[in-house]
């Protein structure tokens, strides 16, 4: 969103450039998550499809993600531009909380008993 905002608005490079940093510092925080998430929340036996499956998603995203952005970029403007990632960015962690959940309370949870441990099946 910050990035659309020095698109939308003649402001200064230096915010260009501190957006810049902070999306790229994001982007690295969170690539590693999805490791740690796999490697907590997947079944042993499925950890690999879970791997898989997310690489799978995360190249077609880093695929898609700069030429739809240069669509719009060159045919509308770079502020939507930027409000379409920032858009897709939402979606993902909309998507990673609902279908994981809050993984601290459920391990809360399971070291309480109060809910049983998911059994892995073998595939």
């Amino acid at each position: 969103m910050f990035m659309s905002v020095t698109a939308f608005f003649p402001l200064p490079m230096s915010f260009f450039l501190a957006a810049y940093v902070l999306v790229q510092a994001a982007a690295g925080t969170t690539g590693g998550t999805m490791q740690v998430l796999g490697t907590d929340l997947a079944p042993a036996s499925n950890k690999g499809r879970f791997f898989a499956i997310w690489r799978m998603l995360a190249q077609a995203g880093a695929l898609v993600a700069p030429a739809a952005f240069a669509y719009l970029a060159e045919h509308v403007s770079y502020g939507v531009g930027f409000l379409y990632l920032a858009a897709c960015s939402t979606v993902v962690v909309i998507g990673v909380t609902r279908v994981l959940g809050n993984t601290m309370a459920r391990a809360d949870q399971l070291e309480r008993g109060h809910v049983p441990a998911p059994v892995a099946r073998s595939p």
